[in-house]
């Protein structure tokens, strides 16, 4: 079954420009290529996680002390 673009290139005869090439592009290929794409973000975001050492910046706890800010009633 042709893709969208592929029968709207065929009824309309454009085999060059954009849609010429959108129609050209095998959506295996397109599939294969989104989901590499997905996995690399994947990659390069656990990357920057362990290599930022975001877990210890977020987890450091509060800078002042509870106590010292506290309002009394007294």
């Amino acid at each position: 079954m042709p893709s969208n673009s592929s029968a709207l290139a065929d009824r309309t005869g454009v085999r060059s420009g954009p849609l010429g090439r959108i129609a050209g592009i095998d959506l295996d290929y397109a599939g294969y290529g989104i989901v590499g794409l997905f996995v690399l973000t994947w990659v390069v975001s656990v990357l920057v996680w362990r290599v930022g050492r975001f877990e210890q910046r977020w987890s450091a706890g509060p800078m002042h002390d509870p106590e010292e800010s506290a309002v009394t009633r007294w």
